[in-house]
């Protein structure tokens, strides 16, 4: 073997040592220190994991909640204009000012029909009379046809009536005593 091949074993066997050495010597140095937990990755993940899980931060109010929204990105646009579309109100709105403009002749037969039919399906007219009838008050007169025919047909469903009327007639006949032909 060449003198310069064995030189270079040499020094890599050397390095080799002293690399071993100081690996040792950094484990015996290291033996006994503690080591701060604190910043690692897992105590990160755990906290961070905590918090999701955390109800205290779950339920806390929408407005304690900090962020930043851009006024005028054109998703929050999209969004006013799709939720604008959408709303029943403005929806009604255009709707009802266009619902009572007439173009029409306050005389024609069609207008006059046509307010005869409102009269006629307006709650205010259905339910006048009724409150009319409630400002009159009721007369309740005990002798009414309606309430004896009430109480008639109450006795006649009543079971101890029956039973009375049953005991009454128990044992006596009716019709013919003797049957001759």
């Amino acid at each position: 073997m060449p003198a310069e091949d064995m030189k270079v074993k040499w020094a890599k066997k050397a390095y080799g040592l002293q690399s071993e050495l100081r690996y040792k010597a950094d484990l015996s140095w290291m033996k006994g220190v503690g080591w701060m937990t604190e910043g690692s990755l897992d105590v990160q993940q755990a906290k961070k994991a905590g918090d999701l899980v955390s109800e205290k931060k779950y339920r806390q109010k929408a407005d304690a909640l900090r962020f930043t929204s851009v006024a005028d990105s054109p998703q929050i646009k999209q969004a006013k204009k799709s939720q604008e579309l959408q709303s029943d109100l403005t929806y009604k709105s255009s709707g009802e000012e266009l619902l009572h403009h007439y173009t029409i002749n306050k005389d024609e037969p069609v207008f006059k029909q046509a307010r005869a039919n409102a009269a006629n399906l307006s709650a205010i007219k259905y339910k006048s009379s009724w409150e009319k009838q409630k400002e009159k008050g009721f007369e309740l007169r005990l002798d009414a046809l309606s309430f004896l025919t009430a109480k008639a047909k109450r006795d006649l469903a009543s079971e101890v009536k029956y039973k009375e009327d049953y005991e009454k007639t128990k044992g006596k006949l009716i019709g013919a005593t003797d049957r001759k032909s």
